[in-house]
């Protein structure tokens, strides 16, 4: 059996090449984006193993967006009988890279202690977009429990430079030496 990722890379790709030529990439990102939102429930993987009847799925996830065009409706339906529905997250997810690449931006994730302010994520954006030699979407988050400076993770690295973790670094050292 194939992975889910697998599956979902020719639909991805389809997406967004289709969007790409339409200039929709954002508003299929939008799209893709609630409909992986709604697919993380446990709810909706029951729904959707459920005896219910492919049209009425598509039609209950079209009422679930709203207001959308025909190549939304027609993008739903082609997912519904193909029954991949289930892979939904991992479509968004290797869309939003191949948006990501093709506008040569990256999202990057902060965590602080505390709210930063907007020269702060300034600063940090621009030191990062020089970095990396991309646009940089910053994705802030408070997390308290860091008690002072970030956590920053673009895409699969971590750096660390909260209190938190230079305690932790600090106690792991000196049970080391303790050893």
């Amino acid at each position: 059996m194939l992975e889910p990722k697998t599956l979902a890379r020719p639909y991805a790709a389809a997406i967004f090449e289709y969007a790409k030529q339409q200039g929709k990439l954002n508003e299929w990102l939008n799209v893709l984006a609630l409909l992986a939102e709604v697919s993380k429930h446990p709810e909706f993987m029951l729904w959707l193993s459920s005896s219910v009847a492919m049209d009425k799925k598509t039609q209950t996830l079209m009422q679930l967006l709203g207001d959308q065009p025909e190549d939304v409706h027609n993008a739903i339906q082609l997912l519904t009988e193909k029954k991949r529905l289930d892979i939904l997250a991992d479509i968004y997810q290797l869309y939003n890279l191949s948006k990501q690449i093709y506008e040569q931006t990256q999202t990057v994730q902060i965590n602080s202690a505390y709210a930063l302010n907007d020269a702060q994520l300034k600063s940090l954006q621009t030191t990062l977009s020089k970095k990396l030699g991309r646009n940089i979407e910053l994705v802030t988050q408070v997390d308290t429990t860091l008690i002072g400076g970030l956590v920053i993770q673009m895409g699969d690295e971590i750096y660390d430079h909260s209190i938190k973790g230079q305690l932790h670094q600090l106690s792991q050292g000196l049970l080391t030496a303790a050893a």
